[in-house]
């Protein structure tokens, strides 16, 4: 595939304005539920950090492009900010597969 891109680094630091699409399995929750086993080398397990990483990601999908898409399992932690609209919603396992699109990019758009 030549239009796709995998980068290496914190999603934190990252400008999310540049991508087009974006994918979620319930990122962050790591740092909320001390009894999951972590998936990288050992990190500091802060329900302030979750907190933290959840209302970047929203801040940071605010300000993602017009007709940007995400697809959750599981959510990431927070609402989908204003702007996007819920297209897809459908059973998977122990929760729901989501699709959201960026149609919106108001202060006033639709939070799906």
């Amino acid at each position: 595939m030549t239009n796709v891109e995998f980068i290496h680094d914190n999603a934190m630091s990252l400008d999310w304005g540049r991508f087009d699409g974006f994918y979620f399995y319930n990122p962050f929750y790591e740092h909320y539920a001390s009894f999951m086993p972590r998936i990288d080398e050992p990190i500091v397990v802060s329900p302030q950090l979750f907190n933290n990483y959840v209302f970047t990601a929203c801040v940071k999908l605010f300000g993602a492009k017009l007709g940007a898409r995400v697809v959750s399992y599981h959510g990431f932690g927070g609402p989908m900010p204003r702007g996007f609209r819920r297209v897809l919603r459908e059973p998977a396992g122990s929760e729901y597969l989501e699709l959201w699109e960026k149609t919106s990019l108001d202060r006033e758009g639709s939070r799906g």
